[in-house]
């Protein structure tokens, strides 16, 4: 069973709950038709291009040589590597990276008994690239020697890692499918990683070291793909891990389409997320771009956004028994007439509806209205409508006629000398309310309207609520998912009784990670959690035209629930259940949330 983070999980019920529609603009001209979709046995999809004018930019230009994709990497664009594979999904493509090598040649007459490979690795430095560290990981496989990785982060700061295999004894510790130090070492590589170079020194003296008969020195290190590798003992002491990758291994780079930030780059002509139904999701080295929920396609071509149909035959839309109706980025289930629906064991199915017999079903089938009860009925109808007429227009002078009077006494009794008074004062203007207003804005004096803690601030100002506001209590929910606190807390001083005001302060200073709950920060990445604290910074600014639409909002949250899901994998989040409980209307509105579709609707 695929487990997903909590974190995760919470996005996706936003974007479900809040369903926007989001459509982007962009000056940049639309690659050619004619540009080729193909090379080889890899689909070259946009951003990516082969030949003039058919990529993003130069950095994601592709040449096609002998079926194969290549890259250019390095400063001098002189590091050519195949490409295996692109996923826009998730802004990453899989490249081939060459194994490293030293072994020893005693019979070598130059008296240099040491051989190796080129130790210099790949150099995504001045390019929108960089190796994730989620998919990849630094292997050296043989015995009793120790390689050293050195390179650079995307800060610039110099990193040094160091991968160690032995081997000791007799050898029976080294197993396959154990890569723990015995004959094979791996490790994570930094995060932003932009570079590297290897260096091996080996081979190793140690007592008790083992080595087969006839063996000959040998050792291998490469930065590759994790799931790619599987260490078999075989490679400790032979070039069979050499051998069967043929020299080379998958790598994965992450891609960014442009180095700002989503609303920056929402802002100028080269904005990428151009397609209807496209959405910007912030990375760590800028932004990349993704169908919201429900459609599925190619986010930087317009119109390259398209709908599901969960509904036509062999998607399984809805379960077994169930109608299911396709709309624009979603769909229904629903149960035949005489049918309900219900949830057995998280699996929605319909079932007999035992208050409506059969009956009574027979009965409303066959029944018809006589043609003088429908007369009758219309009659009625209409004097009915024109009664209210009458009504409506009585209430409307009566209304007229009070504000007439309220008016008169307004000016009788020196309403006129307050109102100037009043105007004079426009530095400190005010407002007079009587109880019986102040108790109809208040619904009675009830704060059910606006929970102290959860109302926006323009509203004690404007007594108005507008969309923004919406904006700024859902903000404050981030905040107590965020930091695992309650919105307002009237036991302690007056500056930090409420929550968002604390936050705001320890956003100033810089210093928010320390009102963040421990367990959220040690369950979700830094970056996720950078994101999702900075988009509820946004919704919590005092001026409402400074925040942004509730639409923007569940964009970016489904964007980041997308990328952070496992990159390479297909999966599907059931949320019926919780679809239900977020719908009032009978009728079950279900969205797949899977890595076909991307964030919103």
């Amino acid at each position: 069973m695929t487990k997903h983070h909590p974190m995760l999980l919470f996005l996706g019920l936003a974007v479900l709950a809040l369903q926007p529609l989001v459509a982007a603009a962009s000056r940049r001209p639309p690659p050619s038709p004619l540009c080729p979709k193909k090379c080889g046995n890899v689909d070259i999809e946009y951003p990516f291009g082969i030949g003039p004018n058919c990529s993003l930019s130069d950095d994601f230009s592709l040449e096609c040589v002998h079926d194969t994709p290549q890259l250019r990497l390095g400063t001098d664009r002189q590091q050519v590597v195949a490409v295996l594979d692109i996923n826009l999904l998730h802004g990453k493509i899989r490249i081939a990276n060459s194994i490293s090598w030293q072994c020893k040649d005693e019979n070598d007459p130059t008296g240099a008994p040491l051989k190796n490979s080129s130790w210099t690795g790949l150099d995504v430095t001045e390019l929108p690239y960089r190796f994730s560290y989620e998919d990849n990981q630094f292997v050296t496989v043989g015995c009793n020697v120790l390689v050293l990785l050195s390179g650079e982060e995307a800060s610039v700061d110099p990193i040094l890692n160091v991968c160690m295999s032995t081997c000791f004894g007799n050898g029976s510790n080294i197993r396959n499918g154990y890569c723990s130090g015995a004959g094979c070492c791996e490790m994570a590589i930094p995060v932003g990683l932009k570079s590297y170079r290897l260096e091996f020194s080996g081979p190793l003296l140690f007592n008790n070291s083992w080595s087969p008969d006839n063996y000959t020195w040998r050792s291998h290190a490469v930065l590759m793909e994790a799931k790619s590798f599987s260490f078999e003992r075989d490679y400790a002491t032979t070039d069979k891990f050499f051998r069967n990758k043929n020299g080379t291994v998958p790598v994965v780079l992450n891609f960014a389409a442009g180095s700002e930030k989503c609303k920056e780059a929402r802002m100028k002509d080269t904005y990428a997320c151009v397609s209807d139904h496209s959405a910007c999701v912030g990375t760590a080295d800028g932004y990349v771009c993704n169908c919201t929920s429900g459609y599925k396609g190619n986010p930087y071509l317009p119109g390259g956004c398209t709908d599901i149909d969960v509904c036509a035959p062999g998607n399984d839309g809805c379960p077994d028994g169930m109608i299911c109706s396709n709309f624009p980025g979603g769909h229904n289930c629903s149960c035949p007439e005489g049918e309900h629906k219900s949830n057995k064991s998280g699996v929605l199915i319909c079932e007999p509806d035992l208050k409506r017999s059969l009956p009574d079903l027979k009965f409303k089938q066959s029944y018809r209205l006589p043609v003088s009860a429908i007369i009758a009925i219309g009659v009625t109808g209409g004097i009915a409508i024109i009664v209210m007429s009458i009504l409506s227009s009585y209430l409307v002078h009566q209304r007229r006629a009070l504000a007439d009077i309220k008016r008169s006494y307004f000016k009788r009794h020196g309403g006129l000398l307050l109102y100037e008074e009043l105007n004079a004062r426009k530095s400190n203007a005010f407002t007079i309310y009587t109880e019986e207003q102040l108790e109809h804005a208040t619904n009675g004096f009830d704060e059910s309207n606006g929970t102290c803690g959860y109302l926006d601030p323009e509203y004690m100002q404007t007594c108005q609520l507008t969309e923004k506001s919406d904006v700024y209590s859902f903000g404050v929910v981030l905040l107590e998912l965020l930091t695992g606190k309650k919105p307002l807390c009237l036991d302690g001083p007056d500056e930090g009784r409420s929550l968002s005001a604390r936050f705001l302060a320890a956003m100033r200073e810089n210093r928010a990670d320390l009102i963040l709950d421990e367990q959220v920060k040690s369950e979700a990445s830094g970056e996720l959690l950078e994101e999702i604290t900075l988009l509820a910074l946004e919704c919590l600014q005092m001026c409402g035209g400074d925040r942004p639409a509730m639409k923007e909002v569940a964009e970016r949250l489904g964007g980041l629930r997308k990328l952070h899901q496992h990159p390479w994998t297909q999966d599907v989040v059931e949320l019926d259940e919780v679809r239900c409980l977020l719908s009032d209307s009978p009728e079950s509105i279900s969205f797949e949330v899977d890595a076909t579709s991307s964030s919103g609707y």
